[in-house]
């Protein structure tokens, strides 16, 4: 790989982190947000659907139309958008005004399609497990400064971080417009004519197993994401200091293992056996945590989690990116992404309403919608 390659992909992961970064700050913040409204955790799902489904709706599009104009361009227009929801968020003092924020910061939530796309454009596939690697670690990184600069700063208020979410997307933004190349390569030379109007039904039936696979593994993210906030305050009475930091600390090992041993992993067991894996991990450690009562115990299952769940999105992707028609490789990133988003329209709904009825139900619905993952990826993805 040329040195001018190796400047495109980190300006593109520059790209990534800054964007999760900002999310990242959001996630911890927003259960509190509507619990200071005297809102119920069935009402915070309802938040979490409506980004979702609007992110669901426009990711394919967004994903579609970078493979026509160019992944840069897209990337402006998400990323101004998103910078504008943030603003929004930041300002709001009302059940609606968060709602209404979320929906326009679902529209324009489409950058990690678009930029792995970018990555996938100018990248081997022979190396590409070990960029798809980093794109998870940009998560990971994410995850640990997001989360810590939202509980370092949410004193006093709330929205000194969500301002601070807004102002990195702005930085975001300018950063795009002025330094980050386009790929060399035209897109829209490349996009093939004859598959305007095709849907996902047209992709490669590899490309429908992963993103179908997807959907159930993303709904058992949904579940402990949605409500593990309420678990910890109502099981252990932590504070949002304290889960940030565990946020944090969840969050180094995605990027120990993503920012490094992806690479030698998939080269041991392939993608494919890394992917089930990771799903047999989970499996057992959503069934245990609502029934673990001491935190010297929960988290050894924690962070075992996390080493599963670390291990299975980017092996997705590396296979996603190596099934795909170049030609097509943002839209089919799109509907992966749908794929995530469409989970979490129905999966905060699922999981708040089951604490309501029952603080295990979650864990033991994440368990279960892992296995349908692993069922599918072992009996329906044929190398």
């Amino acid at each position: 790989m040329t040195r001018a390659r190796k400047v495109d992909i980190l300006s593109v992961y520059l790209v990534l982190l800054l964007d999760l970064v900002s999310f990242g700050i959001v996630i911890p913040i927003l259960p509190f947000m509507v619990e200071d409204l005297g809102v119920s955790a069935t009402m915070l799902g309802v938040i979490l659907t409506t980004f979702s489904i609007t992110q669901a709706l426009f990711s394919p599009l967004w994903g579609r139309l970078s493979d026509r104009i160019g992944r840069k361009t897209v990337l402006s227009y998400t990323t101004a958008g998103t910078a504008v929801s943030l603003v929004i968020l930041a300002l709001a003092d009302k059940y609606i005004t968060i709602f209404a924020a979320r929906l326009l910061g679902g529209v324009f939530a489409a950058n990690v399609s678009v930029a792995t796309a970018y990555i996938s454009d100018i990248t081997d596939p022979k190396d590409r497990a070990k960029y798809m690697g980093l794109v998870g670690a940009s998560f990971g990184i994410g995850f640990v400064l997001g989360p810590t600069i939202a509980g370092l700063l949410s004193v006093p208020t709330y929205r000194t971080p969500l301002f601070l979410a807004a102002l990195l997307v702005t930085l975001n933004f300018i950063y795009i417009l002025l330094l980050l190349p386009e790929v060399s390569k035209s897109i829209s030379n490349n996009f093939d004519e004859k598959s305007k109007g095709k849907s996902f039904f047209n992709l490669n039936i590899h490309i429908q197993v992963l993103c179908v696979a997807f959907w159930f593994i993303s709904l058992s993210y949904n579940q402990l994401e949605t409500v593990f906030v309420y678990f910890m305050i109502d099981r252990f009475g932590w504070d949002i200091r304290e889960i940030s930091l565990l946020f944090a600390g969840l969050g180094m090992i995605m990027i120990i293992v993503q920012g490094g041993l992806i690479s030698k992993l998939v080269y041991i067991f392939g993608e494919k056996k890394l992917v089930m894996l990771g799903l047999t991990v989970l499996i057992v450690g959503f069934a245990l945590i609502p029934n673990i009562l001491r935190i010297s115990v929960l988290i050894p299952v924690l962070v075992t989690n996390s080493l599963g769940r670390a291990v299975i999105q980017p092996s997705l992707l590396t296979l996603l990116t190596k099934f795909s028609d170049e030609s097509r490789t943002g839209e089919a990133l799109g509907y992966f992404q749908s794929a995530a988003s469409f989970a979490r329209i129905i999966g905060p709904l699922i999981a708040g309403s089951a604490y309501d009825f029952s603080y295990r139900m979650p864990f033991y619905l994440a368990s279960f919608f892992s296995f349908i993952g692993l069922m599918i990826i072992a009996t329906k993805l044929y190398e």
